[in-house]
């Protein structure tokens, strides 16, 4: 309930009649839901809408069933904490099992049976940039626009966006 707590706090403190644009409102749903995020090394949330409706979220974390990664079911994250492996760097030999945020999001919309029509223009929020493995399955379930906070070490996805036509918005905030 601490959580929930906080989001009442901020919503309360937040005047009657001021609202965020689209594209801030999204990605803050995005950040609420990165909040169930199971994962030790990076929170990530992510949101598919259409039409100014969310059809889908996710958040990263390992599968159902499975030992999570804040609670020692991870060699990837346990080798960051040693400083072995780099964030945004890959080993053979310390292996990740969890499902991405966007990953996570597009299964949503495939187990809903919600399919893309050639009029629909989908946007996926993410909290931060999708990797290169998420840039194909985004490009690949007919995304066709990314917004985003936060950078991601590699920026491989980022010229892919680019290569494939898939707009890129970032939103920064000043502190």
């Amino acid at each position: 309930m601490q959580i929930l707590q906080k989001i009442i706090q901020l919503a309360d403190s937040i005047p009657l009649g001021t609202r965020d644009d689209w594209d801030s409102y999204f990605l803050g749903q995005a950040f609420i839901t990165s909040l169930r995020s199971t994962c030790g090394s990076r929170r990530v949330g992510a949101v598919i809408v259409c039409d100014n409706r969310i059809i889908a979220s996710g958040y990263n974390g390992y599968p159902k069933g499975a030992k999570h990664c804040i609670d020692g079911g991870c060699p990837r994250f346990a080798a960051r904490e040693k400083g072995i492996l780099e964030s945004g760097k890959y080993s053979d030999d310390y292996p990740c099992d969890a499902f991405h945020a966007e990953e996570n999001a597009i299964y949503q919309l495939v187990q809903s049976g919600i399919q893309k029509t050639k009029s629909d223009e989908w946007t996926i929020y993410c909290t931060t940039a999708p990797c290169r493995a998420c840039a194909k399955m985004i490009n690949g379930a007919g995304v066709t626009r990314v917004v985003y906070h936060e950078g991601y070490p590699d920026v491989y996805s980022i010229e892919y966006f680019k290569q494939y036509g898939i707009e890129l918005t970032r939103i920064e905030v000043a502190n």
